[in-house]
């Protein structure tokens, strides 16, 4: 694929085929493995078998000593030593040359094996190098675009704060314009008053004597209003003395009450009655003899 940008399906099948081949690969070197192991088992057999059977020899010479025959073994032994030898030694060839032919196969299939392996890991290294090119592009274009982003909401923010600002100038400035227009208005009619084409209202001619008039109108109450205060500071502590003695009569006139009308249940005479009248007002009616 060489430096080609890998697609997410094309990705996922080289990763699948990849998996695959490692384990091929896996399993070959643990079929290697176990060969060797079972190589190394029967070459421990062999090296058990040939201990037993230097100990079946002595054994065997032994008796041979005890009744007289010696020498026969020996000969016996290498003859088979020597047929042994013929055939283990056409059988190790054999079994050497198809180990070496299966190694070699093996071999060379992992070799074959090995090569795909490092030329997809060559590829995942080149891919992996295009996606973190591609990364750090898309990175930095990212940053470029926040800044950019904040950028603009803060001339947008600026923008909305100025609008805002002259848009209120803009209101207070309608309203000067309502109010400078009312002031026109009244200063033409007020205009055409003057010269007697039209009349304000049917009390006054035109609004400088409506506000003469009003102005004279709140100077009197002001002046009366002034000459109420003056009377009541000058009058205050009269009527605090008057508001004094008020009350203590009345005080007076609850304990005559009270007193009368104790002596009226006790069935004496008395100075005067207790008229009850509407309300839960009593009034005490005092006579003389």
């Amino acid at each position: 694929m060489g430096h080609r940008y890998l697609r997410r399906e094309d990705f996922k099948d080289y990763a699948a085929t990849l998996r695959e081949k490692t384990k091929k690969f896996k399993l070959a070197k643990s079929e290697v493995q176990s060969l060797r192991s079972e190589g190394s088992i029967l070459k421990r057999t062999e090296q058990l078998l040939k201990e037993r059977l230097a100990e079946a020899q002595q054994g065997l010479r032994e008796v041979e000593e005890k009744f007289g025959v010696v020498g026969h073994d020996d000969l016996e032994s290498r003859l088979i030593e020597v047929t042994n030898a013929d055939s283990s030694t056409l059988m190790i060839e054999q079994a050497s040359e198809a180990k070496s032919a299966a190694d070699a196969k093996k071999g060379s299939q992992m070799e074959e094996l090995s090569e795909v392996l490092r030329a997809k890991r060559e590829e995942l290294v080149e891919a992996e190098g295009v996606y973190l090119t591609k990364r750090t592009e898309y990175e930095a274009v990212e940053a470029d675009l926040n800044r950019e982003v904040r950028q603009r909401r803060s001339l947008t923010d600026k923008l909305l704060k100025e609008t805002e600002s002259l848009q209120s100038r803009a209101d207070e400035i309608e309203l000067k314009i309502i109010a400078t227009e009312s002031l026109v208005e009244r200063g033409e009619r007020e205009r055409q008053c003057l010269d007697g084409r039209s009349r304000f209202s049917d009390e006054h001619p035109t609004l400088s004597a409506a506000y003469t008039a009003k102005i004279r109108e709140l100077e009197k109450t002001c002046q009366t209003l002034k000459l109420q205060h003056k009377d009541v500071s000058n009058s205050l502590d009269w009527r605090m003395h008057q508001k004094q003695l008020f009350e203590r009569l009345n005080r007076l006139l609850e304990v005559k009450l009270r007193s009368l009308t104790s002596v009226s249940a006790d069935g004496e005479a008395s100075l005067g009655r207790v008229e009850h009248l509407a309300k839960g007002v009593n009034r005490l009616v005092i006579e003389s003899n």
